[in-house]
């Protein structure tokens, strides 16, 4: 796999870093979903925003126009282009990139015959329950309980946060099978929010525009037929998922951060000055870096801390950016 930012900034700057013909590939995709962002996003932003949430008619929307994709290279560009947007829509990602995936691979044939429809068309809304004290997804931070009482398993405790601006039809839940963290006793459970005793209460954290859902559960009865990891390859795939949001969410700062180099492009004076090439330079490295990282996570997970630090560079030049374009009027067509 290779880079799936936009060629017009990359190729501006330093050669283009690591380059791969996927920007073609998802060509068509990426204009389905400037297209979306622009027709069914950007006029109810604000609303939506105030609200905590998006309507359930995103994910219906969404799929229509052909966006629920679970492939990394259609998130990545998903990612992207709301970035350029200015919009974020990372709990379609956490549907149709990590939930989605997850239970149509892990799942057995009945789990699959009763949901798949329903999650991929955007009926049926998915995702991962967070621990608490868990930006990582770090199985040691899971406190709810499974205990296993025949062909079904009894979950208690409190299961964490969803992705925010997300509440969703069914959670992914990672819990333990004994008091201790035994990572033999992982599970990952796919329950569903209507079950008796699943408790939800949506709040704000600081610093996020969207609700989350803060769920526990009340001895919660869950068919064996639910769980779609268990311990080492659940711990891989709760690792795995948050490398990815944190991959998305230093595309996303990276495509902000191209819109923000666009538009400095655009005001005067028309020549660049010596900070704007440097500017330029500085998204440069930043796509090269993302690309690297989109490279090495098709074949091996990439390290949480160099995601992180993609994420915290791109947001940087994105402040930079926007500090720069304060007050510039734009160039004349």
């Amino acid at each position: 796999m290779g880079l799936v930012l936009a060629n017009e900034y990359v190729s501006s700057t330093k050669g283009g870093g690591v380059m791969a013909d996927i920007s073609s590939t998802t060509g068509p995709y990426r204009k389905a979903v400037r297209r979306f962002a622009a027709e069914q996003v950007l006029p109810y932003y604000r609303d939506w925003r105030a609200a905590g949430a998006p309507p359930r008619d995103l994910w219906l929307n969404a799929a229509q126009s052909g966006l629920l994709e679970t492939s990394v290279p259609a998130a990545a560009a998903l990612a992207e282009e709301t970035g350029r947007a200015g919009v974020d829509l990372a709990m379609l990602l956490a549907h149709s990139a990590i939930a989605v995936p997850l239970i149509l691979r892990a799942g057995d044939n009945a789990l699959q015959h009763r949901w798949s429809s329903a999650l991929v068309s955007g009926r049926l809304v998915a995702a991962a329950v967070r621990p608490y004290r868990s930006a990582t997804q770090d199985a040691q931070a899971c406190t709810a309980r499974a205990v296993p009482d025949g062909r079904r398993y009894i979950v208690y405790g409190q299961g964490g946060l969803t992705c925010p601006g997300s509440d969703p039809d069914l959670f992914i839940v990672p819990a333990y099978t004994g008091r201790n963290a035994d990572p033999a006793g992982l599970r990952l459970f796919a329950v569903e929010a209507a079950a008796a005793r699943v408790g939800r209460r949506r709040l704000r954290l600081e610093n996020c525009g969207w609700d989350s859902i803060e769920v526990s559960f009340d001895d919660v009865v869950v068919p064996a037929g639910n769980v779609l990891a268990e311990g080492a390859r659940a711990a891989v795939e709760l690792a795995n998922s948050a490398m990815r949001e944190a991959v998305w969410a230093a595309h996303a700062s990276a495509g902000a951060a191209a819109e923000a180099l666009r538009r400095l492009s655009s005001t005067r004076p028309v020549t660049a000055t010596a900070e704007q090439a440097r500017l330029r330079g500085d998204v440069g490295d930043a796509a090269t870096q993302l690309a690297q990282a989109a490279h090495a996570l098709a074949d091996d997970p990439l390290p949480v801390a160099e995601a992180r630090h993609l994420h915290d560079l791109c947001s940087r030049i994105r402040q930079h950016l926007d500090s720069r374009l304060a007050g510039v009027t734009p160039r004349s067509a």
